[in-house]
C-alpha cells in the first residue's frame, strides 16, 4: 500500500468555509421569576450536524457578557456508535447510540477551530452553554476549501528550483548560452 502524506487545510482561501449554522438564543426573564434570564437551551445542548467537513470554526458571542466572562460553553464531538450506555452499564436507559471525543471550551466572544480526529463523516457537535449566559449567539463554518500536503508543496519547490539551477548551469559547451 502506498503511503501518502498528511493533507491539511489550506485555511488562508477565501471562500473556502460555509456558515452550515447560525442561531440566537435570548433568555426569558419571566421563566425565572425577575431573576437574571437565563437561556432556555439549558434544559438541553445544542446538537448541530451532521457535519461532513473534517474542520470547523465554532464562534459563541454574548451581547450582555461581563468583560470578566471568558467561556460560552463546552463543545463535544459525538461519533456514531453501535453502543450506548444501555449496553456498556447494564439496563441503565442511555442516550443515543454515539460516543464522545474529549471536550473543547468554547472561547466566549471568539472562534474555535476544531478538527474531526476521527475522521468519520458522519457526526455531529454537542455545544453545553454555560449556566450564567443571559443571550447566546452560536455559528459553526465548516471548512470546504482543497487540501494541500506540505509535502507536495516541497517537492514542487524542489523541482521549480532545479529547473531554476539547471538553467544557470547549462554552457556553451552543453549547447547552452550565456
Amino acid at each position: 500500500m502506498p503511503v501518502t502524506a498528511p493533507r491539511f487545510p489550506d485555511l488562508a482561501v477565501p471562500g473556502a468555509w460555509e456558515q452550515t449554522f447560525l442561531q440566537t438564543y435570548t433568555g426569558d426573564r419571566m421563566r425565572y421569576y425577575g431573576r437574571p434570564p437565563r437561556l432556555p437551551i439549558l434544559d438541553s445542548p445544542i446538537r448541530v450536524g451532521p457535519l461532513t467537513s473534517f474542520f470547523v470554526a465554532i464562534g459563541a458571542g454574548s451581547e450582555s457578557a461581563k468583560p470578566t466572562w471568558n467561556a460560552a460553553g463546552r463543545v463535544f464531538i459525538e461519533l456514531p456508535a453501535g453502543v450506548n450506555e444501555a449496553v456498556i452499564l447494564g439496563g441503565y436507559d442511555g442516550g443515543p447510540d454515539a460516543v464522545d471525543l474529549p471536550s473543547e471550551v468554547v472561547p466566549l466572544n471568539s472562534i474555535l477551530f476544531l478538527e474531526n480526529t476521527a475522521y468519520s463523516l458522519n457526526w455531529h457537535l454537542r455545544f453545553e452553554p454555560v449556566p450564567w449566559l443571559e443571550d447566546l449567539i452560536l455559528s459553526v463554518w465548516e471548512y470546504r476549501g482543497e487540501y494541500v500536503s506540505p509535502a507536495e508543496q516541497t517537492l514542487e519547490q524542489i523541482k521549480q528550483n532545479l529547473d531554476f539551477i539547471s538553467e544557470i548551469g547549462q554552457t556553451p559547451a552543453d549547447g547552452g548560452e550565456f
